[in-house]
């Protein structure tokens, strides 16, 4: 009776064992598509926490804090280079990577306590995750804001239509269009 006892408790942690396993498996790597890519996410990292973190430097920029920014610029380094652990892209992993480590140099060097400095480096921080979110999608809507008059053009993201532009923050707040939605 006892052999039967021991047999059925191994049984049952070997069949826990499994199903936890096969879980965390299909927790871990879900398949999603997005225009003509496969996007296998590793872990619950995502391109929203980036976008987060992108935003958050964005409004310390448009307030013109730039101690803000520097922190906010850290946060953005640590989740892209958690992303780009985190991620597999089929076809564009080369691609993806790259975006992310000159992101990754961008938002270190935003990280400078001079504001003219952290929004010249915020301009090619916008390019790179604009590339990335082309790559990766997103889940909500975005919209490619546009400031005509600073450094002969620049963009950035933006989770609302309103424009705040981080560029000039309190001296042109609302210059700028919207250039396009990003669904």
């Amino acid at each position: 009776m006892k052999t039967i006892q021991s047999n059925l408790v191994k049984l049952a942690l070997i069949a826990t064992v499994i199903f936890t396993v096969s879980c965390k498996k299909t927790e871990e790597n879900t398949s999603i598509e997005i225009g003509d890519k496969e996007t296998t996410l590793v872990s619950s990292i995502t391109s929203e926490k980036v976008l987060k973190n992108y935003f958050n430097l964005k409004d310390a920029l448009v307030k013109d804090d730039k101690d803000k920014a520097t922190i906010h610029s850290e946060y953005l380094s640590n989740s892209l280079n958690d992303f780009s652990n985190s991620i597999s892209i089929e076809d564009k992993q080369d691609e993806l990577k790259e975006i992310l480590n000159d992101a990754v140099k961008n938002t270190n060097l935003i990280s400078e306590k001079d504001i003219k400095i952290q929004r010249e480096y915020f301009k090619e921080l916008s390019k790179d995750i604009t590339d990335m979110i082309a790559i990766t999608g997103t889940e909500q809507p975005l919209y490619e804001q546009h400031c005509p008059m600073y450094n002969g053009g620049s963009n950035w993201l933006s989770n609302s239509k309103e424009i705040r532009n981080p560029y000039y923050g309190s001296q042109m707040l609302k210059c700028g269009i919207v250039q396009r939605e990003i669904k």
